[in-house]
């Protein structure tokens, strides 16, 4: 297993799976309003930062926990955004999601290629930026209609990837 990951990977596995689930109820949430879908992102934001702060703060010792707790504050930090702001408007939800999904996609490829000296399972959060960027894309090319399934991705397979890497971590002792 990782060395420093071992003592930590209970938080890492039920964060993913958390993280998972609110990515799911993001890709199930029904197109209501414009407004509704703003708040309801604010709210899902807003439960994953504290998720991704709960895990950084139980593994606040292993590698990379500066990304997680930077990750968490990005959430949070829109998350409150988009609850309190819900009028905005759905160019600024766009344009924070994009920055969102920036910023993400750097702290996964910092965190995966410090991974990369510990474990071969580097590349599967490095796929967690490169799917991130790929919603940029989406955004930009203005394919997305609305935004439930951009950020239920997000978040989808971010929980998948950090699952992927503590279990085959783990089987691969």
């Amino acid at each position: 297993m990782l060395a420093g990951i071992e003592p930590h990977w209970k938080p890492f596995l039920w964060q993913g799976v958390l993280l998972i689930l609110l990515g799911v109820l993001a890709l199930l949430a029904p197109g209501y309003s414009t407004l509704a879908a703003e708040i309801l992102l604010g709210w899902i934001m807003l439960g994953g930062g504290a998720i991704r702060l709960l895990g950084a703060i139980h593994t606040r010792r292993s590698p990379g926990a500066r990304w997680q707790f930077i990750s968490a504050a990005l959430l949070l930090v829109l998350g409150l955004l988009l609850i309190l702001q819900p009028l905005a408007g759905v160019i600024t939800l766009m344009q924070m999601l994009i920055f969102f999904l920036l910023l993400h996609a750097i702290a996964s490829f910092l965190f995966s290629f410090r991974l990369k000296f510990l474990t071969r399972n580097w590349l599967i959060v490095a796929s967690s930026g490169a799917i991130d960027i790929v919603l940029i894309a989406i955004i930009a090319a203005g394919w997305a209609g609305t935004t439930h399934w951009l950020l239920g991705g997000t978040l989808f397979f971010l929980g998948l990837a950090l699952m992927f890497a503590v279990l085959r971590s783990r089987n691969s002792e």
